[in-house]
């Protein structure tokens, strides 16, 4: 076995530490409240460990177009230029949208921003109908607002907990539906 067959099967060892490390640091998190302070006025967010992943994914496949333009070879095409950009794209989009994405919560209006999205203001009273789906140990509340908007909140993201409770007392004229996802 000679280094490169080492430098080959780096990744495949990688990747699963890698995901057993970010659901330990996702689900062990300490404040689930999202700092709230008042029940009433709290801001929702995804956790701080997606920007992360996704910041490293964006620097190593940078550096993985950068030793290919160094060292090129015979399989380096513009294709394998693309799928790494690609990636480079993917984990930047991650980074930015964890940033973005905001719900914040101040007594009876709801608004939230995404990343490509103008940020929108609703009220408790405009929830026409609310929807948890739940798989495994993940679950996912939908509000779907009057005017046909709706926001996904899961349950990974910081103040999950308190939204959904606050849904369920303010949003009364709404439902809350639980099933589970088709396996």
């Amino acid at each position: 076995m000679n280094r490169f067959d080492i430098l080959n099967s780096l990744p495949m060892l990688l990747i699963p530490i890698a995901v057993g490390v970010l659901q330990i640091v996702i689900i062990n998190q300490s404040d689930l409240s999202g700092g709230a302070r008042d029940a009433d006025d709290y801001v929702i967010k995804q956790p701080k460990a997606f920007v992360w992943v996704g910041l490293i994914c964006t620097l190593l496949f940078i550096g993985f177009i950068i030793a290919m333009t160094i060292f090129p070879n015979e399989t380096v095409t513009w294709h394998v230029y693309l799928v790494f950009f690609f990636f480079v794209m993917l984990g930047a989009y991650l980074s930015l949208y964890c940033l973005f994405y905001r719900v914040s919560v101040h007594e009876n209006e709801i608004q939230y921003r995404r990343l490509l999205k103008p940020s929108r203001t609703f009220t408790f009273e405009e929830i026409k109908r609310a929807r948890v789906k739940r798989s495994g140990i993940w679950e996912q509340l939908t509000v779907y607002f009057e005017d046909g908007h709706s926001l996904k909140v899961d349950s990974l993201c910081k103040g999950y907990t308190i939204f959904i409770n606050h849904v369920r007392k303010y949003a009364l004229h709404s439902f809350v539906d639980y099933y589970r996802y088709k396996n």
